[in-house]
């Protein structure tokens, strides 16, 4: 996009006369069919361009028409002129001519969706669609179409057809799933958005983990789906869809409308005041009396395109795109082609997260203002920083420095553009030159802070993280971030910072959090396990604070307060295997150790890679002479290459007495050992059979009493269970399996006789 738009006239007559005769003999027939209108859009943009395009003509027929350029020339050099209405006619032109003109097509339809002619441009790349379906872009601009008009089916498809094009492609993938997620279809949104993640880069990555979320949570998997959300707002804090996906997995009603209520807060029905006093309550945070400051200004100059675009800033600012809509349909509709008008709309596709969308109408915004509006250029870099298109973000951030030198947002961006591709010297220097514009940014100061942190110059982070809560006495980050890093260099005032800081922000959790850690490391006990109360109060599903809790608690020698916190960790997580462990530590330590070793069962079942649940078992058998506890968990602490040494016959004992101690499974695993190790005969199937049966395993038992009476058909242990399981299903046939029995064995059958089927 940097390109010069005001050429000098000798340059292009230069660029006209290298373009000789190649008309003449490639679109000699399209300009014979259809030249009158070409040459009434030249005599017409040739004037209003100041005579860019040139040409010659011999004698006077038409047919002797010679061109200097050809056809598509015309326009690729209107758009690199930055005339794109003189182009899109040029297009229109070339595509009603050569209805085979795949580039005149696709350009022509993709200028009209820019333009918000919706269903001209899906008739235009439909028609492009059947001359070339290897296209990127023509398949990337109608899945847009298909989602302006609410077809999501038809642009997943499209979108898909995109990926396809070129696989590298994070962008189509994500829109892909987004489709397929307004559909309902988990699987297949998943499936999508997955490739995408693998794509991805910087916020566009946050964006795709996101909405991986909601496709998790559409398919029930609430704790994949929590974790997506998790690592969306790491990646990216502003992520609004995977904290409205967090709230969402909240179970409790109450819970879930009151974290809804603090994300977005929408208030239609405010009454709106004066411009210039909305402002400065702006300035000052004060956005509910600015709201009504900027309505009283609409009400007094209605045609004042400053207090409505102000007013809308604020809406999108709070997250109320509806009423940002609103404004923007009464006071712009009838201004169709306003840079303005491009401008916001793009603010409200940019705010819905569309960025794909949002670039292009700042496309149609910078072409409206023949490429001059500054706040366009930023907010188009903006966009395209979030798709992870860091080159071309930052290559639109410095054209609106073109267009407006001292631009303090603008050096702000590149700030965060440069930090994001890793590089942080470009980064603090960027954000130096914006503050050395304004001075009074508070997030600049921020993120300058951060940049020096990650450059290990602490001196000069705390220096710049002083300035901005010196700025912004309620930016709550920048007092975290002063208050840790103070605690990380053993600074005096770490204390004091910590305590500022849960005074200012009494519900910001990380600040509670971080001084529940700090007064532990300084020996304060009581006053850690105070703080870890107050954060309770805040979030009581804190499952890491509960067992920081139960740590101190217990430290403290409050055994059953220690307990209980211990409790509310495993009814918060029960799938956590850490918090079933230590609830079995704490009730060992409590004396109760045959609740412990159910515990500890639970933390292994969760984790079976995790043996300390087994090692605390084993020490209980131990100590209470509990062979059965003890044999379940050296069992499965025993390597499998020390088992085998042992040789058939001992695997077998082990097998025996493991059976005995009621370890059923366990001893079948190791009846199968032994046998394999060369044991022979048919006890081992017969226990091994006999073992599946008391585990209620029916169908494996009579595989394993067959397999006995296959190897001794008179085995009168196994006819006589056989039996036995044949008439739970077919009576007949247990009867017949009795009466073998009873013919082998009748001394034996007589004495079971009142178990007979």
């Amino acid at each position: 996009m940097a390109v010069d738009r005001h050429p000098r006239p000798w340059g292009w007559l230069t660029a006209a006369l290298i373009l000789v005769v190649a008309v003449q003999f490639s679109d000699r027939t399209l300009l014979l069919q259809s030249d009158r209108p070409i040459l009434r859009l030249l005599d017409t943009e040739g004037v209003s361009e100041g005579h860019l395009w040139q040409w010659e003509r011999r004698g006077e027929s038409l047919t002797d028409a010679k061109w200097f350029r050809s056809a598509h020339a015309l326009p690729d050099s209107l758009e690199s002129a930055g005339k794109s209405t003189a182009a899109w006619q040029a297009w229109n032109v070339l595509r009603m001519a050569d209805s085979s003109d795949f580039k005149a097509w696709k350009k022509w339809g993709q200028e009209a969706l820019r333009r918000g002619e919706i269903e001209s441009a899906r008739d235009a790349l439909l028609w492009a669609s059947n001359l070339d379906t290897a296209d990127f872009g023509l398949w990337q601009s109608l899945g847009l179409v298909w989602i302006e008009l609410d077809q999501p089916a038809n642009a997943a498809v499209a979108f898909d057809r995109a990926s396809s094009a070129n696989p590298k492609d994070a962008r189509s993938r994500l829109n892909a799933g987004i489709a397929m997620l307004r559909q309902s279809q988990w699987k297949g949104a998943l499936e999508r958005l997955d490739a995408a993640s693998e794509r991805a880069s910087g916020r566009l990555s946050a964006k795709v983990s996101a909405y991986r979320g909601q496709a998790l949570r559409g398919l029930g998997r609430k704790e994949l789906a929590s974790e997506a959300y998790t690592l969306a707002i790491s990646l990216d804090p502003d992520q609004l869809l995977a904290r409205l996906g967090q709230s969402e997995l909240i179970e409790d009603e109450n819970e879930r409308l009151s974290e809804l209520e603090k994300l977005s807060r929408i208030h239609p029905d405010r009454a709106v005041v004066q411009w210039a006093y909305g402002q400065a309550l702006r300035d000052l945070n004060r956005d509910a009396e600015a709201e009504v400051a900027l309505d009283r200004a609409m009400e007094l100059a209605p045609k004042e395109p400053r207090f409505a675009r102000d007013l809308m800033r604020l809406y999108l600012d709070r997250d109320e795109a509806v009423a940002a809509q609103a404004v923007l349909d009464i006071r712009f509709a009838a201004e169709y082609r306003s840079p303005e008008r491009w401008f916001l709309r793009a603010k409200l596709e940019a705010n819905a997260g569309n960025d794909v969308v949002a670039v292009a109408l700042y496309d149609s915004a910078l072409a409206a203002s023949d490429w001059h509006m500054a706040d366009a250029w930023l907010n188009r870099g903006a966009a395209l920083r979030r798709l992870g298109q860091f080159d071309e973000a930052l290559n639109s951030y410095h054209m609106a420095l073109r267009e407006r030198e001292d631009f303090p947002e603008a050096w702000f961006n590149i700030g965060v553009g440069l930090s994001e591709s890793g590089d942080r010297l470009g980064a603090i220097e960027a954000y130096q030159r914006s503050l050395q514009i304004n001075p009074d940014q508070p997030k600049a100061w921020f993120n300058l802070g951060i940049q020096w942190r990650r450059m290990e110059e602490y001196d000069k982070a705390l220096e710049a993280w002083e300035r901005a809560v010196a700025l912004d006495a309620e930016y709550a980050l920048a007092w975290y971030n002063l208050a840790v890093n103070r605690v990380r260099l053993g600074r005096s005032d770490a204390g004091t910072t910590l305590d500022e800081l849960v005074e200012r922000f009494p519900d910001f959790e990380k600040g509670w959090s971080e001084r529940v850690d700090w007064l532990k490391a300084q020996g304060r006990l009581e006053e850690s396990a105070e703080a870890c109360r107050e954060l309770l109060a805040r979030n009581p599903q804190d499952v890491r604070t509960w067992r920081r809790l139960g740590g101190l608690l217990h430290d403290l020698n409050d055994e059953q307060g220690a307990l209980q916190a211990f409790r509310e960790v495993v009814e918060r997580a029960p799938d956590q295997y850490q918090g079933w462990f230590n609830l079995g530590l704490q009730l060992e330590r409590m004396g109760l150790e045959n609740e412990a070793v159910i515990q500890y069962r639970r933390s292994f079942q969760l984790k079976p890679t995790f043996l300390r649940p087994l090692e605390r078992v084993r020490d209980v058998g131990q100590n209470l002479d509990r062979n059965d506890f003890f044999f379940w968990a050296n069992d499965r602490l025993l390597p499998s290459d020390t088992i085998q040494s042992w040789g058939a016959d001992s695997v077998y004992r082990y097998a025996r007495t493991l059976h005995r101690l009621g370890l059923r499974q366990e001893a079948r695993i190791r009846y199968h050992e032994s046998i394999v190790l060369g044991k022979e005969g048919a006890w081992p199937l017969y226990w091994s059979a006999k073992a599946a049966e008391e585990l209620g395993l029916w169908d494996e038992a009579s595989v394993g009493y067959g397999e006995v009476l296959r190897l001794r058909s008179d085995f009168k242990f196994a006819l006589y269970r056989l039996a036995l399981l044949e008439a739970r299903s077919d009576l007949a046939a247990g009867r017949r399996r009795w009466a073998t029995l009873e013919a082998a064995h009748p001394a034996f059958a007589r004495e079971k006789s009142e178990e007979k089927p």
